[in-house]
C-alpha cells in the first residue's frame, strides 16, 4: 500500500482487520511523489518514445 492510501492509518488497520492478507506492508516515507514521478515517465514515452530516466 503506499501514496496519500499508505499514510491513512485507519485504512490500514482495517485492511489487517479485513483478514483478507496475511500481512500489510506500508513503505517508508510514503507520498504521491511515486504517482507524479510516473506521469512524467508516461508522458515521456508518449511523446519521445524513450521512458529511460537517469
Amino acid at each position: 500500500m503506499s501514496g496519500g492510501c499508505g499514510l491513512n492509518c485507519e485504512w490500514n488497520r482495517r485492511w489487517l482487520e479485513t483478514y483478507l492478507f496475511s500481512d500489510v506492508f506500508i513503505p517508508l516515507c510514503t507520498n504521491d511523489t511515486g504517482s507524479a514521478i510516473g506521469t512524467a515517465v508516461d508522458a515521456m514515452r508518449h511523446f519521445t518514445g524513450n521512458a529511460k530516466i537517469k
